[in-house]
């Protein structure tokens, strides 16, 4: 098989592959960012009594998905197991920002951990499974995907982080749902403090 994949070469196949899995690749960076990004104004919200219990269950998420993910491509097949991992983690992401409370928000944010951390094994896997011999140092060029992914998640929530409307942090009433959330769903050009 590897010697059909050598004889064929690279076509715009691989080229399609290489930015499929680079964008799975960029999903897991995102979750990671996100749970980083969120917790700080999820944490004066619920005031939890264990403040870091997003980046336990994150950690906790990705450890078992990429166990169970990476064990179960084998017998699923890695197609499949790199579709439902990724829509896993980006159903759950989803999910999470509806959460009402910081239990909910944790078990969310690790469900979608579950689903990021099997698809990162997944990733380079399927990528490099369909690679040809001479172009495997692609598979080192794919972690760019995983710095790029910050930096464009970075520009699209800075103005929601940086205006005080939409943040608790710089708000100096005391943080709860109203304020931190309703308030700007309803009144998004127009200060609720």
């Amino acid at each position: 098989m590897y010697q059909a994949i050598d004889e064929i070469g690279w076509t715009g196949l691989h080229l399609k592959l290489f930015c499929l899995t680079g964008f799975g690749y960029a999903a897991d960076s995102l979750i990671l960012l996100l749970q980083s990004i969120t917790a700080v104004s999820a944490a004066a919200e619920f005031h939890p009594s264990f403040k870091n219990g997003l980046t336990i269950a994150v950690y906790v998420g990705m450890l078992v998905g990429a166990l169970f993910w990476g064990l179960g491509a084998d017998i699923i097949g890695r197609r499949v197991a790199f579709n439902v991992s990724l829509f896993i983690c980006s159903a759950f992401a989803i999910v999470a920002g509806a959460s009402p409370n910081w239990f909910v928000l944790g078990l969310f944010t690790c469900l979608s951990a579950f689903g990021a951390g099997g698809n990162l094994v997944l990733d380079t896997a399927v990528f490099l499974e369909y690679l040809p011999s001479n172009k495997q140092w692609l598979l080192t060029l794919l972690a760019c995907w995983w710095g790029l992914a910050p930096v464009i998640g970075a520009a699209f929530a800075w103005p929601f982080l940086s205006e005080a409307r939409w943040n608790c942090t710089y708000s100096k009433l005391p943080c709860n749902y109203h304020n931190n959330q309703v308030c700007a769903i309803k009144y998004p050009f127009s200060p609720c403090h």
